[in-house]
């Protein structure tokens, strides 16, 4: 059994279709890992959670996109932020394709999803660990059952928040790294954190790494980050193998 794991989707259907065929993908057989972050600005947002909900090994982290669509589909409300992100399209999409039955029960079903999953080798967040201290306390917060949907109620709802919205993590390991940040993020004031102490390889999206167009790999804060810009529309979908680290892209087209 593979363990595989892809950046943002974003609505990009058929290139997650690609990127997963190049792989041989086996849904029966392998793991799909996922940073967050499903749908908007791509085109095919329906498309996208009829068939990432039907796989009986998915296994996704929430992005701030899902936050919107999950409310949205256990309450109908929308928040306004969401419109200005791809939320008009998704709706709109999501509208034509589904029965109230079904949009709640994708809404179900996106109410599973943690904010960070720590694995045997691997911890799986969306934005990164900046908010976080030290493994113990991220263990911690692993466990807490986050809201559904996600409303900031708690000290630990808020820290979950914060690292689901993180940068700091990404762009102090740049920084460690003397690898200059993406051009759209360049200008962004950032808090400089240290490495979380752990031998696991923290996985993250959020971060649009379009300039390069690849992972963006860390050995001194133990982090690969794989959004490589699906979400732009002029970048690639990543698909990495978490053990072998070999590497799949399909360009959005």
């Amino acid at each position: 059994m593979r363990r595989l794991i892809t950046g943002d989707i974003h609505a990009r259907f058929d290139a997650l279709q690609a990127v997963l065929e190049k792989a041989a993908f086996n849904k029966d057989e392998d793991i799909l890992y996922c940073v967050g972050d499903l749908c908007d600005r791509g085109e095919k947002p329906a498309q996208t959670l009829a068939f990432l909900s039907t796989l009986p090994n998915f296994q996704p982290v929430m992005g701030n996109h899902d936050i919107w669509l999950e409310e949205y589909l256990l309450t109908g409300l929308v928040d306004s932020d969401w419109l200005y992100n791809g939320g008009v399209n998704t709706i709109r999409k999501i509208e034509k394709t589904f029965s109230s039955n079904e949009k709640k029960r994708l809404g179900k079903w996106m109410s599973t999803f943690p904010v960070i999953r720590i694995e045997e080798k691997d911890i799986i967040v969306h934005g990164g660990c900046g908010p976080v201290k030290n493994m113990k306390e991220l263990e911690k917060l692993a466990r807490h059952h986050r809201p559904s949907p996600f409303s900031i109620r708690k000290k630990e709802d808020r820290i979950l928040f914060d690292i689901l919205w993180d940068r700091d993590y990404l762009f102090s390991a740049m920084e460690a790294e003397h690898y200059a940040k993406p051009e759209k993020y360049r200008n962004r004031e950032y808090r400089t954190v240290p490495p979380l102490e752990t031998d696991k390889t923290i996985w993250s999206g959020h971060s649009q790494l379009i300039d390069r167009a690849e992972p963006f790999i860390s050995q001194s804060y133990h982090l690969t980050a794989i959004d490589t810009g699906a979400g732009s529309g002029v970048g690639k979908l990543t698909l990495m193998d978490m053990d072998t680290k070999e590497i799949w892209q399909a360009e959005i087209v």
